[in-house]
């Protein structure tokens, strides 16, 4: 018999919004010294009456334009993250964040809808599915398997209470050059990746053993600390984060800011041999830490 937490986790599989279809299809060729795929998906989006139907499709368009880039990211949602979204009190936008974040894997290209199509019409529940060709462009070249890292949090919950300090540790499996990016999409100004490491007090980002940021290298001492975005302070308790380490193998002067998609074609600037990346996914509670 299935267990309480598999029940819950089935239930919030069943009631995901955000719903896709993948139907795929590969052609290859070689344009500006990456490789292109042509991607065709199908991205749903669940609506009732309250949702205006050109939201609901345009939603279910960004769906398929997110999945179609999945497919060359291979990016999979893991269930233990579906259940943190569920605690945020909005899955959907919680697993839309993850999807917009994994965008920086891949740069999609001349999208163009196939078909659209509303399903049960007459109900008062429907569902818009967009079908989309696109040309997405990803890594140049192969990933070395020997050019790696492994990147923590000093809580292994990734849960923080406002305020309360965050370290990352990074593990490399040879010498390289670490950048941290964070993203807050409940941020005013959510369309920004914002570079914590390094920075003016702390930029000597060179590592071959593990390393603790901020480090202790640091000009002066120095934190990072969980903030919980001030426009959702009273309407959520708990909202979702996202962090993404760099490493190159050599160094790179990378800007203090960037939308996602300017990283996005920044990282596809690089041979896929010469870096590699690590998204955390972290969660920040309101109320300051007891």
């Amino acid at each position: 018999m299935p267990t309480k937490k598999l029940k819950n986790f089935i239930k919030i599989i069943t009631k995901l919004n955000i719903s896709v279809l993948l139907i795929s299809m590969f052609f290859f060729h070689i344009f500006a010294g990456a490789l292109a795929r042509t991607v065709e998906s199908i991205g749903s989006y669940n609506y009732g009456p309250t949702v205006p139907e050109a939201t609901a499709c345009h939603l279910a368009t960004q769906n398929a334009r997110k999945e179609a880039l999945n497919i060359g990211a291979n990016e999979v949602v893991s269930g233990q993250d579906i259940l943190l979204c569920a605690e945020t009190g909005n899955t959907e936008k919680c697993l839309l964040n993850k999807s917009i974040w994994s965008e920086v894997t891949g740069l999609i290209r001349d999208v163009k809808i196939i078909s659209k199509k509303i399903v049960n019409p007459d109900k008062d529940y429907k569902t818009c599915r967009v079908k989309i060709s696109a040309d997405v462009k990803s890594l140049q070249g192969d990933k070395d398997p020997g050019f790696d890292f492994t990147a923590t949090l000093n809580r292994h919950d990734r849960k923080y209470r406002h305020q309360e300090k965050i370290e990352f540790f990074i593990s490399p499996s040879t010498k390289m050059y670490v950048t941290i990016f964070l993203w807050d999409p409940h941020d005013e100004n959510k369309k920004e990746v914002i570079r914590l490491f390094p920075n003016r007090l702390d930029n000597r980002n060179g590592l071959a053993s593990q390393l603790k940021v901020p480090t202790s290298n640091a000009t002066r001492p120095y934190e990072f600390r969980a903030m919980f975005s001030r426009n959702t302070l009273r309407r959520a308790l708990l909202i979702d984060q996202y962090v993404l380490v760099v490493a190159t193998r050599s160094p790179i002067t990378f800007k203090k800011r960037y939308t996602p998609e300017e990283l996005n074609g920044r990282l596809l600037e690089i041979p896929a041999s010469d870096w590699r990346r690590k998204r955390i996914d972290f969660y920040v509670l309101s109320g300051k830490e007891p």
